[in-house]
């Protein structure tokens, strides 16, 4: 379960909105190493976006990846916002599959930078991935 700090303004020159700070909560102590709190990539979430982008023309590897983040990075905020959502390596998958990219994994929170994105953001990624679970602790390269 996240745990959440409230953050005031900083200056009453340059009031900020409040907003609540989400945490991912702690990662399992069986998982060593660098970890990303997030989701895996469904190979038919990939498969239509490049479908969209491309239709039948033929992708190279880097069109893929390139495509399918910027594409998901939209989807969740339209200014591309820098401290969007990682895509990390798994270590958990040896295979690399240039055309579902299921060796990637979407990273919102590591267990160095537990701060979650807005939910808003979250519930947006979710929609992108067609998916209703919830985040996974990950082991990533």
């Amino acid at each position: 379960m996240p745990t959440s700090v409230k953050l005031e303004a900083d200056s009453e020159l340059h009031p900020a909105p409040r907003r609540e700070l989400q945490f991912a909560p702690a990662p399992p102590s069986n998982m060593t190493g660098k970890l990303g709190y997030g989701y895996a990539i469904p190979p038919d979430v990939v498969r239509k976006a490049i479908y969209a982008a491309f239709g039948d023309e033929k992708t190279d590897p880097q069109q893929v990846f390139s495509t399918f983040r910027w594409r998901c990075r939209k989807a969740i905020s339209p200014t591309l916002d820098p401290k969007a959502p990682h895509f990390e390596v798994r270590r958990d998958i040896e295979e690399q599959d240039d055309e579902t990219l299921c060796n990637f994994f979407v990273a919102i929170a590591t267990n160095r930078a537990r701060v979650l994105p807005p939910k808003e953001e979250v519930e947006r990624l979710k929609v992108f991935l067609e998916t209703d679970d919830e985040p996974q602790w990950c082991e990533i390269a």
